[in-house]
């Protein structure tokens, strides 16, 4: 299968059925993959479509694409992956593999026991490039929205949005049921390094999210969020 590439909306025009590769993406494109004018190309816009096209012309730093047919693989779930901010989380390595794995959105929040109390500059968009390449290595053609850091509050009230929350806990003495991850609309709480005070479980369950147990061991925040995430879209799938 041909290499794919990603492409913003802004620069692609339906109306013309035509696109313009720049930046990073042209320079992969040119300068590894030696692509050149009538050669065919494929690429997404982070919104849910693949499209086909051919390179008409190469201009100073850019290619221009003539679009053919354009495939619509808007994801039918929503799979949101709250995780809590902490010193030693690797936050590059969670976004890759939560992009992987289906995520739709992915917010870092900050916890009563979250040993960090900021994130560097620019960090957001860090993890943007590094979810735009996991859609590349995984064939997704879809963009998680990804948004930090954000307070504990901020993140319980998103939580009202969706059918099903799960709070993973490791002090919980349960396990659910795998039935009740097969919702399509569905939030997933993980909680820093030092883990979640009593209070902040109290508070998530107020909100209906569901407390459960995940493995019968500590995991680090990655390991949890990229477990978490893998058996809800296999349950989502079934």
């Amino acid at each position: 299968m041909s290499e794919l590439f990603y492409i913003p909306p802004e620069n692609i025009n339906l109306k013309e059925k035509s696109a313009v590769l720049t930046g990073d993406e042209w320079k992969h494109a040119a300068k590894v993959m030696r692509l050149k004018t009538g050669e065919s190309i494929r690429f997404f816009d982070g919104n849910g479509h693949l499209y086909n096209g051919v390179i008409y012309s190469a201009q100073n730093r850019a290619f221009d694409i003539k679009i053919g047919a354009v495939e619509e693989k808007i994801p039918g779930w929503r799979l949101e992956v709250f995780v809590g901010l902490s010193g030693g989380a690797k936050l590059d390595l969670i976004t890759r593999m939560l992009t992987e794995a289906g995520a739709t959105s992915i917010m870092g929040y900050f916890a009563q026991y979250s040993d960090i109390k900021k994130i560097s500059p620019g960090k957001e968009e860090r993890l943007r490039k590094i979810a735009i390449e996991a859609c590349k290595q995984s064939e997704r053609v879809f963009l998680p929205k990804i948004e930090m850091p954000v307070t504990f509050n901020d993140m319980t009230e998103n939580l009202t949005e969706f059918e099903t929350k799960v709070v993973f806990y490791e002090r919980a003495k349960n396990f659910l049921e795998p039935s009740a991850f097969k919702s399509k609309n569905i939030a997933l709480v993980i909680g820093p390094k030092g883990g979640f005070s009593e209070d902040e479980i109290k508070e998530l369950e107020a909100k209906g999210a569901l407390v459960s147990s995940l493995n019968d061991a500590v995991l680090k925040v990655e390991t949890a969020a990229v477990s978490a995430a893998g058996l809800v879209r296999y349950m989502q799938l079934k």
